[in-house]
């Protein structure tokens, strides 16, 4: 009889064991997720059951403050306090770094602050972080495409159409884009090709393909100056290097 008590004391021991490592493990991915809730609840089971479990305490004590940090971000943000925003967003997501929505709102606080680079840092994990996120690599996609990486941001946007071939958003940037790049390339072989009539005319096609963006337009601009120059066009190589000067004033190659 004390036999098998002790038996049944062992297998309660394990179960009490196995328990709260199950738990343990299971709350911190819900804690990583964002999933307050879950990772309260399952936390606090294993305190009631062990009030000696001082890891579980900690993280009760670490969860407590979360939720009133992530609903004074989203205050912070529709104030347009980004600044401050990002200050407890970048607390909680050090804790919550699996939680896609809390990378979203800071990365559209990067983006009013026009810190596209770390807007799109937060982006990226989310493509992973969501299920078939056509938003998220579409908006991934136009990010790169404003800092001027049209290759990456051709990258991103295949991304988007693997989940959805028929992407209403998706398919036509896919196509303007992967034009631009095609162009951007070609300016660039006339270049290396010392091809400089040609180049000019890259250059201009460029211009009809994106006349907005900085990045392409200080590109396509620079082929111009730079080929006009090359080529002889004396006024025309002038017009066209001041043009570049404008945008950018610290230019050498249009200085030179």
């Amino acid at each position: 009889m004390a036999l098998v008590l002790e038996n049944k004391q062992v297998t309660v021991y394990f179960f009490n064991s196995w328990t709260q490592k199950a738990l343990t493990q299971r709350g911190n991915v819900y804690l990583k997720q964002g999933n307050l809730n879950a990772a309260t609840k399952d936390f606090q089971e294993i305190y009631n059951n062990d009030k000696n479990n001082n890891e579980a305490l900690e993280y009760l004590h670490t969860i407590e403050p979360l939720a009133e940090d992530i609903a004074s971000a989203k205050v912070a943000f529709e104030r347009q306090d980004y600044q401050g925003a990002i200050y407890l967003l970048s607390k909680v997501i050090d804790i919550c770094p699996w939680d896609p929505e809390l990378r979203e709102i800071r990365a559209e606080c990067y983006i009013a602050q026009g810190d596209l680079f770390k807007a799109a840092g937060d982006i990226r994990p989310t493509t992973k972080l969501r299920n078939d996120n056509t938003a998220g690599y579409f908006k991934l996609a136009n990010l790169y495409y404003e800092l001027g990486e049209a290759e990456e941001s051709l990258s991103q946007v295949k991304e988007c159409l693997k989940l959805d071939p028929d992407h209403k958003q998706c398919f036509p940037y896919y196509k303007n884009v992967k034009k631009l790049v095609k162009q951007l390339q070609a300016a660039l072989d006339t270049v290396n090709n010392e091809q400089w009539e040609d180049c000019v005319n890259k250059g201009k096609q460029i211009l009809k393909t994106d006349s907005k963006t900085f990045h392409y337009v200080h590109r396509a601009k620079s082929h111009i100056c730079h080929c006009m120059a090359k080529g002889g066009h004396g006024t025309d190589a002038v017009k066209a290097c001041s043009e570049v000067l404008d945008l950018d004033p610290d230019n050498k190659d249009a200085v030179n």
